[in-house]
């Protein structure tokens, strides 16, 4: 006899909830492995960061250097690519003999020349007023003759354990081609936390300070400096250590500090170029100094 009822289904509801569920759970492990391996991946990140770094037109620095009475403070705002230049606030707090002495200076430095002037300067001999006469004039260094490179202060601004340029998509090939292939970072250590809210990962990282060095002078000359760095000096072993942060997401780099220093570069503002103007009135910087030495004496 034959019935026209239809048949029990095999799956009841629990059944396609648990396939739902396999389904959801085999997705998201699906997305961790892809953002582990496209955008997590420590080094991902890391190698991202010095990808960032090379193709920056502008960033800020800070840096904090305790002193024995008080401490050193520097400001930078550097441009990079349609203007070489940067702008640099230092602070000088100390106290001596319970009283406090503090200098401000404002500094401006393109790859030929650097510019220094006195925004305030308060002593424990003499009160801020006393130096009015120096406050606000330019003194300007004079450049090397030899090679119109005597800018001191944006190319130390630059040279960092991890360059920072705005050169052409070549330079910049050739750079992470030659720290790739040379294993110029090697990644000691990796640990991974939250900054302002934010997943890092902190790294310890070996340079390997020969191979480095070619580097620095395949980068000098990409960006118009004369070689800077020797191979003559290092071993094929010789390194350094230095401990850097790093924005899981952006790839921004947040710090460095070298191993055992109790100096931290933070880094910031990315991407967002201020205008800075070079003086136009100045006088030598030596003589600038003079003045500030003379005031000081009477």
């Amino acid at each position: 006899m034959n019935s026209s009822k239809k048949q029990p289904s095999d799956f009841s509801g629990n059944g396609y909830r648990l396939i739902a569920t396999i389904l959801l759970i085999l997705f998201i492990l699906f997305g961790y492995h892809l953002y582990e391996s496209n955008y997590g991946n420590p080094k991902t990140v890391f190698y991202g960061m010095l990808l960032n770094n090379l193709s920056t037109s502008s960033f800020g620095e800070t840096v904090v250097s305790p002193q024995p009475n008080g401490y050193t403070a520097q400001y930078s705002q550097i441009n990079t690519g349609s203007q070489n230049i940067v702008m640099s606030k230092e602070v000088q707090d100390e106290v001596v003999s319970a009283k406090p002495n503090r200098i401000v200076t404002l500094s401006i430095g393109t790859p030929s020349t650097d510019y220094s002037s006195y925004l305030s300067v308060q002593t424990s001999q003499k009160i801020s007023s006393s130096y009015k006469k120096i406050i606000g004039i330019w003194g300007r260094n004079s450049p090397n003759g030899m090679s119109g490179q005597g800018g001191q202060l944006f190319q130390a601004s630059l040279l960092n354990p991890f360059l920072f340029a705005s050169g052409s998509t070549r330079l910049t090939n050739r750079l992470m081609d030659f720290i790739r292939v040379n294993k110029v970072y090697t990644i000691l250590l990796q640990k991974r936390a939250t900054y302002k809210s934010r997943p890092v990962i902190s790294y310890k990282l070996g340079i390997n300070l020969k191979q480095f060095s070619k580097l620095l002078n395949m980068y000098s000359e990409g960006i118009g400096y004369k070689n800077s760095a020797t191979t003559t000096n290092y071993s094929n072993n010789a390194s350094t250590e230095v401990n850097a942060m790093v924005d899981v997401l952006s790839k921004d780099l947040i710090s460095i500090n070298f191993v055992g220093s109790s100096v931290t570069q933070w880094y910031s503002s990315y991407g967002i170029r201020q205008s800075i103007n070079i003086p136009s009135h100045w006088i030598p910087l030596q003589q600038l100094k003079n003045k500030i030495i003379t005031l000081a004496n009477t």
